[in-house]
């Protein structure tokens, strides 16, 4: 397994226009093929200085680029959520070869930088190709061997911190389980064993620094 950090310019959408016209942070952190190979869910959070959490979704609901939109807010300026996106060369070629997503964040020279995790060198490759085929642009920055535990967690510590930041582990939860394995893309019994993993990892960890 490797982890692969790619910085590349995002194609012409919803990603520029709120980058730019909002001043937002943008991060990716998951994405779901849909209809191979045109569409894609995209697990993302958003944040701007400057932009109310109700004017973000509203501009990205009106988006021209975006299929459908499906936004929380999480403060005054945050949101999470999913979002659908149509033709993205970027997207669609990540989830058609099965990359697992640590991270995308918009950087600030406009372009974004996509930390994921791919099965071999040979993936690699045959991914880079394609991504120059499809002419986007892009530099390959870091590459690194990982283990199997380390994806795991990764993924676990995210989704923990999803919830956690839409409110899962209160009492009465804000949230439930179903709603958010809606927004990440996945079934309500999958969520629900990597929070429990999570928990026991976290639990683990605290009481092991004791």
């Amino acid at each position: 397994m490797l982890e692969v950090t790619i910085i590349a310019e995002p194609p012409e959408g919803w990603v520029r226009e709120v980058s730019s016209s909002h001043s937002a942070l943008i991060k990716i952190t998951d994405l779901k093929s849909i209809t191979k190979p045109v569409s894609t869910q995209d697990f993302v959070e958003i944040s701007s200085p400057s932009t109310t959490a109700e004017a973000l979704i509203k501009s990205l609901s009106q988006s021209e680029s975006l299929k459908t939109v499906d936004l929380v807010r999480v403060d005054p300026h945050r949101v999470v959520g999913t979002i659908v996106t149509e033709n993205c060369p970027l997207c669609s070629t990540l989830s058609g070869y099965g990359c697992s997503i640590l991270s995308a964040t918009t950087t600030s020279g406009g372009k974004m930088e996509w930390k994921m995790l791919v099965s071999s060198h040979d993936t690699l490759r045959s991914l880079t190709e394609r991504l120059g085929s499809r002419g986007v642009k892009f530099e390959v920055t870091k590459i690194r061997n990982v283990k199997g535990k380390e994806e795991l967690t990764a993924r676990q510590e995210e989704i923990a911190r999803i919830a956690f930041e839409l409110g899962y582990f209160e009492f009465p939860r804000r949230t439930p389980l179903n709603r958010l394995a809606s927004q990440l893309g996945i079934s309500s019994a999958t969520l629900s064993e990597i929070l429990r993993r999570a928990e026991k990892n976290i639990l683990s960890r605290y009481f092991s620094s004791r």
